[in-house]
């Protein structure tokens, strides 16, 4: 029986396996796609949580008069805006049909509308 290598610091941090653990494995995806698919959402959604966060350090900035530290958070949720456009442009690297296999098999009636992180920006 193997040994199991201890998890080093970094991976104890990010929480690696409970982290990787959070896609569907390989072989339960519909098509060689939903793995990318699925990845790009989550990262979106944590990036939105982020953004989320950073809007509530901004208004308590503000609050405070610290307009220079609020400055300076607007500019870190507008380059995190900029990356997940780019991100979106990931999209473009997917076949439609490939797309419509996923959305067929796995994504059922979900849709990003339904994303509680954007729904959350709306809010705010």
């Amino acid at each position: 029986m193997a040994e199991t290598k201890p998890l080093s610091d970094y991976e104890k941090y990010i929480r690696t396996e409970e982290l990787l653990a959070l896609q569907k494995p390989v072989e339960a995806c519909a098509n060689g796609e939903e793995p990318f698919f699925q990845i790009m959402h989550q990262a979106a959604e944590l990036w939105m949580k982020h953004m989320i966060y950073e809007i509530g350090r901004i208004c308590r900035h503000l609050d405070q008069d610290k307009a220079f530290e609020a400055a300076n958070l607007f500019g870190r949720v507008n380059a995190i805006l900029a990356l997940m456009a780019r991100q979106i442009e990931l999209t473009e690297t997917m076949a439609p049909a490939d797309y419509n296999v996923i959305r067929i098999t796995s994504l059922g009636r979900g849709s990003g509308q339904e994303s509680p992180g954007f729904n959350r920006l709306l809010e705010l």
